[in-house]
């Protein structure tokens, strides 16, 4: 079985940055919140203006 420290070197993505389109729901989100938690700087772009994009990055 894979041990959760090597999954995280793995998937380190410090210092790296990573643009997200459709950042505000859907896949777009869910890609944008779990590159953040691996520790990307994350740019989110989204063409809705109905407040998903707000509540994508307000955790983060």
């Amino acid at each position: 079985m894979i041990g959760k420290d090597f999954a995280q070197q793995l998937f380190n993505l410090r210092d790296r940055v990573a643009f997200v389109t459709g950042a505000g729901s859907g896949i777009g989100q869910t890609i944008a919140c779990s590159l953040a938690s691996a520790g990307a700087r994350v740019v989110c772009f989204d063409l809705r203006d109905d407040g998903g994009l707000a509540e994508t990055v307000q955790p983060y």
